[in-house]
């Protein structure tokens, strides 16, 4: 069973990557992460443990083009949550972290998106 499934959105060489880790073989995953590769900068966001629901939401919302947005929160330990809002080809995500309000946007137009989600197969 392939244990750390992702879901990239890429456009010109910037890449959104929603990253899961280290499945708990119950109903869980050890760590969801939000990688942002853009300008040659690359950001890092760290949402902590997450259900396996999770990645089905996700999955169902790139696979869908009728569904407008996505969203997700969590405590890590501080509560932070992440939006994805789609306008035809054009993503938008925005991520906050509540304690020391922290907030960050960023928009992928001409995207494509790549869902590697084989394990809920054999989930």
């Amino acid at each position: 069973m392939k244990k750390n499934p992702s879901i990239q959105v890429e456009s010109s060489g910037d890449v959104i990557s929603f990253l899961w880790r280290d499945f708990d073989g119950d109903d869980c995953f050890d760590g969801f992460f939000i990688e942002v590769k853009q300008n040659g900068t690359t950001k890092n966001f760290d949402f902590g443990a997450c259900a396996v629901y999770g990645l089905r939401k996700l999955s169902r919302f790139f696979r869908d083009s009728n569904q407008e947005s996505v969203s997700g929160g969590f405590q890590n330990p501080d509560p932070c949550f992440f939006d994805v809002h789609r306008d035809g080809d054009t993503y938008l995500l925005s991520v906050r972290f509540e304690r020391g309000g922290f907030s960050a946007q960023f928009k992928l137009r001409s995207a494509l998106v790549t869902i590697n989600d084989e394990f809920l197969i054999d989930y």
